[in-house]
């Protein structure tokens, strides 16, 4: 959803970096430029990113993934005097190793942004019913609330998106 929103909202050359391939597919499903294969080694990561960028890193990189290596790695792709947003760790994922240095050197600015607000809940909900993105296909599973459970198991798995449970089933 943040990049169908970044999309939307006029944003210049959007990447996705990820290990799941069907997630990278989804990321240009829902507006990125180029998806970047999370698996490959930093450096050629890092000059893919400058290939899509005319030389630079990024502007602002996004951590949306709740993975601690993935806040790590944030810090490499951003560009000298870029931004860090970390929006993905809404459970505690452990510590990352984060070099001071780096955080100086590039003279980064993070900022951490928590899950939602009422406001902005109405907002993603008004922009899904405006949009012409696909955003029925961001749920790969829809349960009853009796499977639960069975759904919670199912997140965070390989091939699975959002998984909604509908109380009301």
């Amino acid at each position: 959803l943040t990049i169908a929103v970044l999309k939307h909202a006029g944003a210049g050359n959007i990447i996705a970096v990820d290990v799941a391939d069907d997630k990278l597919k989804t990321a240009e499903t829902f507006g990125a430029d180029a998806g970047i294969d999370g698996k490959l080694p930093m450096e050629e990561r890092l000059e893919r990113i400058r290939q899509l960028n005319h030389g630079e890193l990024s502007d602002i990189v996004i951590e949306a993934a709740g993975v601690p290596a993935a806040f790590q790695d944030s810090l490499e792709y951003v560009r000298r005097g870029g931004m860090v947003i970390e929006g993905g760790h809404f459970t505690d994922g452990g510590p990352a190793s984060v070099n001071p240095f780096t955080i100086t050197y590039k003279e980064a600015d993070i900022r951490g942004v928590w899950a939602s607000h009422p406001v902005t809940t109405r907002d993603a909900i008004n922009f899904m019913e405006r949009s012409a993105i696909p955003i029925e296909n961001m749920a790969t599973h829809i349960l009853p609330f009796d499977q639960a459970e069975k759904g919670m198991n199912l997140a965070g798995n390989p091939g699975v998106g959002k998984v909604i449970i509908k109380p009301w089933e």
